[in-house]
């Protein structure tokens, strides 16, 4: 009963090993998916600082023509004073007007492109991320139910090796009452 005994202790703690290795897969996996998040989210704040680069670019072709077209105000005061031609005016103004044009074709096409492209890429981070964070989720809850589990097969340990001391100090005892038998029966015979 005792080898029987030791064997299912032996079992036993086999399977806690077991068990420890794939808790330390999960905590493996669970760092690469920490990793592969924060690797996200740099992504994503790279593409931030895009956003924002493009914004202040937009905002200084902005002031730009804003300057431009004070120009032209100046200039148009300027050319009334100077009683130019309206022939000339027109010109002036026709080019700054072209420009102007130019400056918000090459504005929305920019916008467009960037909206685009980066729109669909600040997408899809965002939605590897919330899956990410889901199967971190879905992993930190596995790995507490296998703490929860390895606590208890800690405690199931304990109480086999308390229990496998009081056996070999029983066995102890029988062998020194054993001993004691056969010097006895030694003496006696």
């Amino acid at each position: 009963q005792l080898v029987t005994q030791n064997e299912r202790l032996e079992e036993e703690r086999e399977r806690q090993e077991e068990d420890l290795v794939v808790l330390e897969d999960w905590q493996e996996e669970n760092d690469a998916l920490h990793e592969s998040m924060e690797e996200a989210m740099d992504l994503a704040e790279a593409m931030n600082q895009k956003m924002a680069s493009f914004v202040q670019v937009h905002n200084d072709t902005v002031q730009d023509y804003e300057e431009k077209l004070k120009k032209l105000a100046s200039t148009n005061d300027r050319m009334n004073q100077e009683r130019l031609s309206d022939d000339d005016l027109s010109t002036t103004l026709r080019a700054l007007k072209e420009e102007n044009e130019l400056l918000r074709v090459q504005s929305r096409e920019a916008e467009s492109h960037f909206t685009q492209e980066d729109s669909l890429k600040l997408q899809k981070i965002n939605t590897g991320m919330d899956e990410l964070r889901e199967e971190n989720e879905a992993l930190r809850a596995k790995l507490d139910e296998a703490k929860e589990v390895e606590e208890g097969y800690k405690q199931e340990l304990m109480e086999f090796d308390a229990e496998n001391d009081a056996i070999y100090r029983t066995c102890v005892g029988l062998q020194k009452e054993i001993d004691l038998l056969q010097r006895k029966a030694e003496y006696v015979g």
